[in-house]
Parts: structure tokens; C-alpha cells; sequence
């Protein structure tokens, strides 16, 4: 038998509550996939792509404000977060992109992590028959640090 509701309350009412609060969250999130339908995925027509990545860090001095590097990539069917080389950095661990909204060519996704305190975000994806483009906005939590990565790609051919 698990404890009664007056212990769930006093230990919400504890100092202890704010990682109760964030544990509870973290098995939601964490349990999530498992019981939705695949939120996470995008569908960009089958094919290989010339893709452009740039960073903008708005607040370095000028000449340090863009990061552009270009690949050739096999698209289709795939998860949001693999689109964006930045989500695999070490401070973006526990953190994924959630489908929030669709509608036509355009989907939105919001950046959720674990760690409620780590990041934010939001993408916007414009998907047409051979291209694609998406705005990836970043708050990072304890800092106050803002920046976007924008991927943008045109279909070269098949794979």
C-alpha cells in the first residue's frame, strides 16, 4: 500500500517538492513516446538534399555572429531532433522536439527537456515538394542566453 494523501501533501509542501515535481515531469516526459503517436517525426519528401545549417548567436560581436557549414544528407521520415547538429551537444541531453501543431507544408515542434531549467525552445518547419526550411529558437534556462539555428535544404536526387 503506497502512502496516504496527507504524506503526498506534506511532501509537496517540503523544499524536497521542487525535485518531486521534477521527477513526476521528467517520467511523463520520459514515458511519453510510449503512449503517444510518433509527435516527434517530420515527413520530408524522400530524397537527398542539399542542406545548409547556420547558427546565429546574436549577442558575439559581428564577425562571430553566423556558423554556416553545408552537407549533402539522405532525407525522408525521420525525427525532428536529428535535423539540428546542435541537439546533439551534451547541454542538449534529455531535451526533444515535441510536435505541437501542423497545418499544410508547416509544422511546429517544441523543444522539451527533462531538466525543465536546462532549455526552451521552438521550430517552425516549411516543407514544400523539394525543399525545406526550419527556425530552431533556443532560451537556454540559467543563463538567459538566446540563439537560433536555421537548417534549410533542396532536393539534389534520390539516394
Amino acid at each position: 500500500m503506497g502512502p496516504n494523501i496527507s504524506t503526498v501533501i506534506e511532501i509537496l509542501k517540503t523544499p524536497r517538492r521542487k525535485s518531486l515535481v521534477s521527477f513526476i515531469i521528467s517520467i511523463l516526459i520520459y514515458s511519453a513516446p510510449a503512449y503517444s503517436t510518433d509527435t516527434s517525426s517530420v515527413s520530408i519528401g524522400q530524397g537527398m538534399y542539399m542542406v545548409k545549417t547556420e547558427i546565429l548567436l546574436p549577442h558575439l560581436e559581428n564577425n562571430l555572429h553566423y556558423t554556416t557549414t553545408h552537407t549533402e544528407q539522405c532525407l525522408g521520415q525521420q525525427n525532428a531532433s536529428t535535423l539540428f547538429p546542435i541537439l546533439k551537444h551534451d547541454s542538449f541531453v534529455g531535451c526533444a522536439l515535441v510536435g505541437k501543431q501542423e497545418e499544410g507544408e508547416n509544422k511546429e515542434f517544441d523543444l522539451v527537456c527533462s531538466n525543465t531549467e536546462a532549455a526552451s525552445g521552438l521550430v517552425h518547419f516549411v516543407i514544400n515538394k523539394e525543399s525545406f526550411s526550419a527556425n530552431l529558437k533556443i532560451k537556454m534556462g540559467g543563463k538567459n542566453m538566446k540563439f537560433s539555428q536555421r537548417i534549410s535544404g533542396r532536393r539534389t536526387g534520390a539516394c
